[in-house]
């Protein structure tokens, strides 16, 4: 029997939320993407065009296929970058969750994004930090409890003059 292209990707969704935990949304935006993609497969072979050769060390043509569906995410979810950082939370644009801090690891693991990447293709300062405002003025005030920026310039002073002494040492 002949699978269709609903059953099929819902075989692969499926498959795909055994290994990770995924939330309604993601599972609907999944299954919605692996559809589309499964029936531009089915055009390109109906119309004798083939996908690209995993060999030839470029990616298929469902990847690039994905990626435009993918992109521009956050218009999908109505969120403008820069609301997206609020005073408790702050929304990945990728994926529409809530988080107090964007990490890292969220950013590779989830999407196979730097927070560079990240910053850049949403066009954030490279200063910008990802987290929410709260989150934010908690850090400078303990910062500022700690006297960090004191610290901080002291041993920068430290070095220089450790850089200093090191190059009047190798100019002797």
């Amino acid at each position: 029997m002949v699978k269709s292209l609903l059953e099929l990707a819902v075989e692969i969704v499926s498959g795909q939320s055994n290994q990770r935990t995924l939330t309604g949304v993601e599972i609907q935006s999944l299954l919605r993407d692996t559809y589309h993609a499964l029936k531009e497969i089915e055009k390109l072979e109906s119309s004798g065009g083939m996908m690209e050769s995993m060999s030839t060390g470029e990616e298929p043509v469902v990847s690039d296929l994905h990626r435009s569906q993918t992109a521009g995410t956050s218009v999908k979810l109505g969120i403008d970058p820069l609301q997206s950082i609020g005073a408790d939370t702050i929304v990945c644009l990728e994926c529409g969750k809530e988080f107090r801090q964007l990490t890292h690891l969220h950013l590779k693991r989830a999407h196979n994004l730097t927070p560079g990447e990240y910053k850049l293709k949403y066009n954030f300062s490279p200063k910008q930090s990802l987290m929410a405002l709260s989150v934010s003025r908690r850090r400078k005030d303990q910062a500022k409890e700690q006297n960090l920026g004191e610290k901080l310039k002291r041993a920068r002073a430290a070095a220089r003059a450790d850089q200093s002494r090191s190059n009047d040492r190798t100019q002797d």
